[in-house]
């Protein structure tokens, strides 16, 4: 994402993700809210944890946790483990910034390196701490955020990540902690407008397991053509919802459910027909204009009321494992109406 930070959704140690073919609205139950990763925030804020405890109970079940590295990461979970509403979510790791920076200080050398099966050293002992803290934390940690747009030129100074590179980053990870399902390698892309050459130097089908696609027109051919630039490369993917206001100096309602999302659903059946990727769920990646914090209410209340109202009518499907430790089903049935954004909401578990 072009934002910092990132809100994810893996709903437990063991989730399903949607067969080929089989429509948005049958997605996996990753519920992934974008743009407030959790090592920056301030946990104790009042308004954000009423917001936050709303979209929570709309169906957002998993967040971001940013850190440099393992020690980083050890230093913040006790504390939203012991937190009654942040232990109400599951947890990716991301590691995108420390990852693209190792690269970034020497992009010629370390592709160079990569082509020959070599990463910097630092890198390859970050991979090793984050995945032994995985591992050592099943109950809370669900994935590991390794690249943001590689194939991005303007984000990459003016160049795009080499895929080797990208490769075996992934190959580190898996080497260290080897279950794909419950903790999935993910990175985000664009391939929006990127061209043919630098997709095929930045693109690996072997580089993660899910894709967080970042297309955001409502326009279905775009998303179709868009699709179509993937080819065979996508395994799983979760497509990004825009809940931002295109004019980001004005607060307007993204029209998720009525506009965006057939939109895509429309251009994954042009661009693959019967064999679709898996869909292992949907994210919403969110800025407001001037926020002081993401998913902001009172900042623009129809953002956040357009994400509630999409998560109610795109219910979670079953999970076939609780976790009691956590007191939370996390397939509580969606309510029947949007609960408007100044609203109180409770702060018990549904049941």
């Amino acid at each position: 994402m072009r934002l910092s930070s990132l809100l994810f959704c893996l709903c437990v140690a063991s989730f399903p993700v949607m067969a080929a073919g089989q429509g948005l609205q049958r997605s996996g139950p990753m519920r992934f809210l974008y743009d407030m990763g959790v090592s920056d925030t301030d946990t104790s804020d009042p308004t954000m944890r009423q917001q936050l405890l709303q979209l929570r109970e709309a169906g957002i079940n998993v967040l971001s946790l940013d850190g440099w590295d393992a020690a980083a990461f050890q230093k913040l979970l006790p504390t939203l483990k012991a937190d009654p509403l942040f232990s109400r979510f599951k947890y990716v790791l991301k590691i995108h910034p420390h990852v693209s920076s190792n690269w970034a200080a020497n992009p010629t050398q370390v592709c160079s390196d990569a082509a020959n099966g070599v990463l910097p050293a630092d890198t390859a002992q970050l991979l090793d701490g984050v995945a032994a803290f995985g591992k050592q934390n099943a109950d809370y940690v669900v994935g590991y955020y390794t690249f943001d747009e590689p194939s991005n030129k303007g984000v990459n100074n003016g160049t795009t990540i080499c895929w080797q590179y990208q490769q075996l980053v992934y190959q580190r990870l898996r080497s260290g902690d080897p279950d794909s399902t419950d903790r999935p390698v993910i990175t985000a892309n664009t391939l929006y407008p990127v061209a043919p050459e630098d997709i095929k130097n930045s693109v690996s089908p072997n580089a993660q397991d899910i894709v967080f696609v970042d297309q955001y027109s409502t326009d279905p051919a775009v998303q179709a053509t868009e699709y179509k630039d993937w080819g065979n490369m996508l395994k799983k993917v979760v497509p990004v919802f825009p809940a931002f206001s295109n004019n980001i100096t004005t607060c307007q309602d993204p029209m998720l459910r009525t506009q965006f999302r057939p939109a895509v659903q429309s251009g994954l059946n042009t661009a693959y027909g019967a064999n679709q990727p898996a869909v292992a769920g949907i994210a919403y990646f969110a800025f407001y204009p001037g926020r002081t914090y993401a998913y902001d209410a009172q900042n623009c209340a129809p953002i956040f009321n357009s994400v509630v109202d999409d998560l109610q009518h795109d219910p979670i499907p079953v999970m076939t494992k609780i976790e009691p430790s956590l007191n939370l089903i996390l397939s509580c049935p969606a309510s029947s109406s949007t609960a408007p954004a100044s609203s109180s909401t409770s702060s018990e578990p549904c049941q």
